[in-house]
């Protein structure tokens, strides 16, 4: 996703995350697909499970973020 195109997706965004962005495609990608997925909910329920489990993983905590 070119950087010029995240720039005008939201004004609110902060140049650092705009600027990450633009340098991760799958990044980009990601946020592509949860824009076109049916359920972009469930698919973010599920994402944040994966990334709380991996996260949990590798500090050891079991509580789970809410």
């Amino acid at each position: 996703m070119p950087f010029a195109v995240l720039q005008d997706l939201d004004p609110c965004l902060p140049p650092e995350v705009k600027e990450w962005t633009a340098n991760e495609p799958r990044v980009g990608r990601l946020l592509r697909r949860l824009r076109e997925a049916l359920d972009p909910n469930s698919l973010l329920e599920k994402l944040e499970d994966v990334v709380g489990r991996e996260t949990r993983g590798r500090t050891g905590g079991g509580a789970k973020a809410t």
